[in-house]
């Protein structure tokens, strides 16, 4: 009987620890999906992500904006929008055409479409539709009537929009890979490979903050480096921990992402680090954030130069709070 009752405490003792481990699991997830609505918040296309069941996941004000009648919920199923959205005459399909319509809008779940229509009010809108590598699906609404010629939307569009719906698949590849670690340096390691397979830069690495609030040595399992910067690498995974890291200084004071556009002309970039940077022109340093705390930096480097661009820093900001959250 004594050994039941010790089996029994170890069992109950286990289910305790892993009904507490799925909770913060749980809580880990919820909080990095606020951080990814919040960021396609702030952004001027309409952007959706529905579940591989079909079913709304997630969305921006400003995709609520093109339906301003109804109540966009998470759980909404795609077909029912696509449909609702012909029959009610928030685009103009002919009635004749509807039901192809519909069918092609949900042939882009297995693979991207494109469709240029016209709302109701008048405006053309592009509709773009495709399959994320997780079975997802991405609806992105943009307003292309200013560019809108011959009913053709023109290659600058095109990228804009092929850039932003890049920027929402690196978000969510980044909540998916970070939710599941309970490493930080495992987790750091995963997102700055991520970011720069996004980007094409072929360096990054992370900055810790050390107790007494200053900023150490970059943390080595996190250097990332393409083949052609092996020294570089090398250079970074032994260098001394130091006060005043140049660009990571910067960020560390400032909490903000900083652009670096040329490391050669930038004063703030000391002759020592410049010469351990050979063949690097731009750089760009991320905050890692908690709680709008900087507990680290992230610090990405590329041999050309490095333009800041409003929606790259946005989520470069949002991939520091995601590391942060670990």
């Amino acid at each position: 009987m004594t050994v039941l009752w010790i089996v029994c405490g170890v069992l109950t003792g286990v289910l305790f620890l892993l009904a507490r481990r799925l909770h913060q699991a749980r809580d880990r997830v919820g909080h990095l999906q606020a951080r990814l609505a919040s960021v396609l918040g702030r952004d001027s296309t309409g952007v959706s992500i529905w579940g591989p069941d079909g079913r709304l996941v997630a969305c921006n004000e400003r995709f609520r904006e093109f339906y301003p009648d109804v109540p966009i919920k998470r759980g909404l199923e795609l077909e029912d929008l696509v449909r609702f959205t012909a029959t009610r005459g928030l685009v103009q399909v002919p009635e004749e055409e509807l039901e192809s319509w519909v069918a092609a809008c949900l042939s882009g779940r297995q693979e991207s479409r494109r469709d240029v229509v016209r709302a109701a009010d008048g405006r053309w809108l592009a509709l773009d539709i495709g399959p994320t590598d997780r079975g997802e699906t991405l609806m992105l609404y943009t307003d292309v009537t200013d560019g809108h010629d011959a009913e053709v939307v023109g290659t600058e569009l095109t990228a804009q929009l092929a850039a932003r719906t890049a920027e929402v698949h690196l978000l969510l590849h980044l909540v998916d890979a970070i939710s599941n670690q309970d490493s930080f340096d495992t987790a750091a390691g995963r997102l700055v490979a991520l970011v720069c397979e996004w980007a094409e830069w072929p360096v990054g690495h992370v900055y810790r903050i050390d107790s007494n609030t200053s900023l150490a040595s970059p943390i080595r399992a996190t250097v990332h480096a393409s083949e052609a910067f092996d020294t570089l690498r090398t250079a970074l995974q032994s260098e001394e921990p130091h006060p005043a890291a140049d660009l990571a200084e910067r960020v560390f004071r400032s909490g903000r992402v900083v652009w670096v556009a040329n490391l050669g002309s930038d004063p703030t970039f000391s002759d020592e680090r410049r010469a351990v940077m050979k063949g690097i022109r731009g750089a760009c340093g991320v905050p890692i954030t908690r709680d709008e705390r900087v507990v680290g930096v992230i610090e990405f480097l590329s041999p050309a130069p490095l333009v800041p661009s409003p929606s790259r820093t946005a989520v470069l900001k949002a991939a520091g709070a995601i590391l942060g959250s670990v």
